[in-house]
């Protein structure tokens, strides 16, 4: 009995570490930059920011219930801390208008845009799902806790599960269609190498 409810009480938390890892890295930072709630998002049926939110929020979801315990959980305050700033800053950049992939086709730039046009947008989503897809295949294939010495997530260039956050976050920025937030990419390269 005893064993039953330490494993519920594990799942909710990791059911409720999944959603708040999804939210700092979607919803917080798009609502900080544009002073806008959940609700609105889904009321102005914007599909490409509607898609992103699903994604991560199922990828997370998956990854924390699996992983059920994480013994070094600094690194997970890192990264979600390290994701929230990046998607603020796609966030923030497009909102002023500001390094945008798309402004040439627009022929001037134009802050009051809301999305970028999707043969941008869509394949950044599209990488995202391929990294989300790799992301839950990785971690389906490793024992169910992570450390910092643990063989089952080895080197980067030989393990998919940190490929596919590179590839997360090469699909962020062309979600909101800008660029500056690629330069952050070599940054993230270092940190997964240090995780390591």
């Amino acid at each position: 009995m005893n064993e039953l409810f330490r494993t519920i009480v594990k799942s909710i938390c990791s059911f409720a570490t999944g959603l708040l890892s999804a939210a700092s890295i979607t919803v917080f930072p798009l609502s900080l930059i544009h002073h806008r709630h959940i609700y609105e998002y889904f009321g102005n049926l914007n599909f490409i920011l509607i898609a992103f939110f699903v994604i991560c929020i199922f990828t997370s979801l998956c990854v924390c219930l699996r992983l059920r315990q994480i013994t070094k959980k600094r690194y997970l305050v890192l990264g979600i801390s390290y994701l929230f700033c990046y998607v603020a800053c796609a966030a923030l950049c497009q909102k002023i208008g500001f390094t945008m992939l798309y402004a040439a086709s627009c022929g001037q730039i134009n802050s009051n845009l809301s999305s970028p046009p999707e043969l941008i947008a869509v394949p950044g989503l599209v990488l995202i799902l391929l990294a989300s897809i790799l992301q839950i295949r990785a971690v389906m294939a490793v024992p169910t806790s992570i450390s910092s010495d643990s063989s089952s997530l080895s080197k980067m260039g030989k393990h998919p599960f940190y490929q596919s956050w590179l590839m997360f976050m090469c699909g962020v920025p062309l979600i909101f269609g800008v660029w500056l937030p690629f330069v952050a990419l070599p940054g993230a390269w270092i940190f997964l190498n240090w995780l390591n």
